[in-house]
C-alpha cells in the first residue's frame, strides 16, 4: 500500500483510491459501529499492505 514513510492516512487515501468500488461497507446509511468495525479492518489492510483478495483477506 505504501513505503516505510507514508501515513496511515495516506495509506488509507490511497487504499480506498484503488479499491473504493469494491468496498461495500462505504455506503451511507451503516451504523457507526459497523463503519467503526470495517474502518479497523481496512487499516489492517493498510498496516500489513494486503490486497483484497481472497489471500489478502485471509492474512
Amino acid at each position: 500500500m505504501g513505503t516505510k514513510d507514508t501515513t496511515l492516512r495516506e495509506g488509507l487515501q490511497k487504499f480506498y483510491q484503488e479499491y473504493d468500488s469494491h468496498l461495500s461497507h462505504k455506503k451511507e446509511g451503516l451504523p457507526d459501529d459497523v463503519k467503526s468495525f470495517f474502518l479497523s479492518h481496512d487499516i489492517t489492510h493498510v498496516l500489513f499492505g494486503c490486497d483484497i483478495s481472497l489471500y489478502g483477506e485471509g492474512l
